[in-house]
């Protein structure tokens, strides 16, 4: 039924709007028939559905109720469906990058720690390119020192991009906020 959970929770508000009229504490009196009336008066406020339970029960309802739209039978999520498989294949792409990068990064520490580089000339002051008619096996550059210098870049990389991540989706979770 689409209008029972309003009416349920039109029925918990109502109820919850009665249990704050209701008094907390009954009034005090000193002859014993009004002690039974009192308690008598606990459990009609004990029934009337102001106990921590409702109210919780009352508070979760209200929070967890998010109201969610069927599909559409004519096709109205195929834009989604799109989106979806954009999504995935960019996310995907960076896979198919890091491989061939690490080879080039590893390849350029291989080349720096054989030495197998020459000064450039009118590129800038100190900057080293390496002599391209020069081969070294890839099984070469399985050194520690290069792995250890190949990991420690990587991790830079990595933390780099995580924080331009953070960094960019901050201003967009704050406006989704408003």
């Amino acid at each position: 039924m689409p209008g029972s959970d309003d009416n349920d929770l039109i029925i918990e508000e109502e109820a919850a709007a009665e249990a704050e009229r209701a008094p907390l504490l009954p009034p005090k009196s000193s002859s014993p028939s009004s002690s039974s009336s009192s308690s008598r008066q606990k459990q009609k406020l004990h029934r009337s559905g102001f106990s921590i339970t409702s109210v919780a029960s009352s508070i979760a309802t209200g929070i967890t109720h998010v109201p969610i739209p069927k599909a559409q039978k004519d096709g109205g999520n195929s834009l989604t469906n799109i989106l979806c498989a954009i999504v995935f294949l960019v996310s995907s792409s960076a896979g198919f990058v890091e491989l061939p990068l690490t080879r080039l990064i590893e390849d350029i520490l291989c080349h720096q720690y054989y030495g197998i580089v020459e000064e450039g000339q009118g590129v800038g002051q100190g900057l080293k390119l390496i002599v391209n008619q020069t081969q070294i096996d890839e099984s070469m550059c399985k050194e520690d020192a290069i792995q250890k210098k190949l990991a420690y870049l990587l991790a830079i990389n990595a933390m780099l991009f995580a924080v331009v991540g953070c960094v960019s989706a901050f201003p967009w979770g704050l406006a989704a906020d408003k």
